[in-house]
């Protein structure tokens, strides 16, 4: 074994090493060149147009940091969402059914700064279970409301 050693195969040829050659058509490894040109240049597309979005935001964060650039703007903006969010909540517990005790039956009053969101009841008894929900607009409802409802309303509106 003194050498490369040609199995009579035109693509492979033995060496010492144990290497094989293989021969390769060239339209195969244009396809192949063409191929990999091809996702690089997307490649490169899609990291141009993500920073120019993230220096398109940079900017719009230093606006806002900016000493009288926005952050009054800013404030106002989270306040209003704030204002929104679901921040009163209060919940009342009560035995709704006399021959059931435990206090298994609630109400609760979830509201924002507004007074509007929801008020749910959950009548427990030992057979039977109802749930009731009704909307809150500006501290009142549509449909009438249980004592035990305009509770928990009151309870959420309370001042903290």
């Amino acid at each position: 074994m003194g050498g490369a050693r040609f199995d009579g195969n035109p693509r492979t040829v033995m060496s010492r090493s144990y290497a094989v050659k293989v021969l390769v058509k060239p339209e195969i490894v244009q396809n192949v060149a063409f191929g990999a040109l091809l996702v690089g240049a997307l490649s490169l597309v899609a990291s141009m147009l993500a920073l120019r979005s993230a220096a398109r935001a940079r900017r719009a964060l230093q606006a806002l940091a900016a000493p009288g650039g926005g952050t009054a703007l800013l404030d106002a903006a989270v306040r209003h969402e704030l204002r929104h969010g679901l921040r009163r909540v209060s919940l009342v517990r009560y035995d709704a059914l006399a021959d059931m005790g435990g206090r298994m039956s609630f109400s609760v009053a979830l509201l924002d700064d507004d007074a509007n969101g929801v008020v749910i009841s959950a009548i427990n008894g030992r057979t039977e279970s109802r749930c009731y929900g009704k909307l809150v607009s500006a501290g009142a409802t549509a449909q009438e409301l249980s004592p035990e409802e305009k509770d928990a309303i009151t309870r959420a509106l309370a001042p903290r």
